[in-house]
């Protein structure tokens, strides 16, 4: 079992959000999309004992799906992206519990 408190968090989110925008796949959850801007939080809180992943897309475009996006992107970047990272860290994901929000944030229009 992998002590969480000692995970390199900062290289996992920094490998995640390059892999993240690097490979343009979450634009494909939105139409009519200029900006695009995907960033992740990852970390472990040993207070409550509980691992934490925050997903934010800001985007000046409309989800596809609104019902089910957050959902999508969720299952996309876990799978592609943090998953992989997390077990070269070291991290068993059938141990790791985690709190998960993914967040849609509309860009303002100067």
């Amino acid at each position: 079992m992998a002590n969480f408190e000692e995970i390199n968090w900062s290289s996992i989110i920094k490998n995640v959000e390059e892999k993240m925008v690097k490979g343009g796949r979450i634009s494909a959850f939105f139409s009519d999309v200029e900006n695009l801007y995907p960033t992740i939080d990852v970390g472990y809180d040993p207070k409550n004992k509980m691992g934490f992943i925050k997903i934010k897309v800001e985007t000046d475009g409309t989800p596809l799906n609104a019902e089910w996006v957050d959902e999508e992107i969720n299952d996309y970047v876990l799978d592609n992206y943090l998953h992989p990272e997390m077990e070269k860290a070291g991290v068993d994901m059938d141990e790791w519990e985690a709190d998960i929000s993914v967040d849609i944030v509309p860009l303002e229009e100067d």
